[in-house]
């Protein structure tokens, strides 16, 4: 086997290498993240979470249901049954999401710029 051969069989294991090992890493990390993916869970699928169920209201001391303002038992059951509202996302974007998404373009550009450098280092090798 030549020496050039041997060169880009090392730099195409290499290779390998790096993208088998970052996979390893992205996995690793969205696993911490977001918990392991249930083994039934098909490729691409949207995972939605389990459903939030209200705790029943807390009884009387003296074993009688609650009562409300009005006097109606029948009334707290409607209430407790409304859902409770949800949060609203917030609408302006704090220091931190600007400094994240701005290393986020960053890394992808920097990306971007070694994936090409990569690519024409490789044509070069082979043409």
């Amino acid at each position: 086997m030549s020496r050039f051969s041997g060169m880009l069989v090392c730099v195409v294991l290499m290779m390998c290498f790096g993208i088998f090992f970052g996979i390893e890493l992205a996995t690793k990390g969205m696993e911490r993240i977001h918990g392991p993916a249930p083994a039934t869970l098909q490729p691409g699928a949207a995972v939605q979470p389990p459903p939030v169920t209200q705790a029943p209201p807390p009884a009387a001391g003296n074993g009688q249901t609650p009562v409300s303002a009005k006097g109606q038992g029948g009334e707290n059951a409607a209430t407790a049954a409304q859902p409770k509202p949800q949060p609203q996302p917030l609408t302006t974007d704090s220091g931190v999401n600007r400094v994240g998404n701005q290393i986020g373009d960053m890394l992808q550009s920097v990306a971007h710029g070694t994936i090409r450098t990569v690519v024409s280092l490789l044509d070069s090798i082979v043409n």
